[in-house]
């Protein structure tokens, strides 16, 4: 009879022990899970921040190359404008400008975005 609960307390033992081991693998799998999940989330913002880098930089080249100038223009139209001076000049210098800038910009912003699909993968 006490042999009978000794085994029982052995085998309940034994039980526990097991489940303990089975929870700390568990708990290993899931701690390399999280860890490739944290790498992949900083990988994931390190792509993300190289392509704000480059929208930046090409936000940059195109506002000094196409909007600024466009901006004097219309200042110049304004000034031109309040001061009873004829325009007409000024006007068909900002529309020259505006088609051509238009175009210079949706070709730039083209070329970039087909320049950012293109490394996309390379950037992860």
């Amino acid at each position: 009879m006490a042999q009978q609960a000794v085994d029982v307390a052995q085998e309940n033992y034994d039980q526990s022990v097991a489940k303990q081991a089975e929870m700390a693998a568990a708990i290993k799998e899931v701690e390399k899970k999280l860890e490739k999940l944290k790498e992949a989330g900083a990988s994931l913002i390190k792509v993300y921040f190289s392509v704000l880098v480059d929208i930046s930089s090409m936000y940059t080249s195109i506002d000094r190359s196409h909007i600024r100038e466009g901006v004097d223009l219309c200042t110049q139209l304004s000034k031109s404008a309040a001061s009873k001076e004829t325009s007409r000049a000024i006007q068909d210098k900002l529309s020259t400008y505006t088609k051509s800038a238009a175009k210079e910009v949706a070709k730039i912003v083209s070329t970039k975005q087909q320049e950012i699909l293109k490394d996309l993968k390379a950037r992860s």
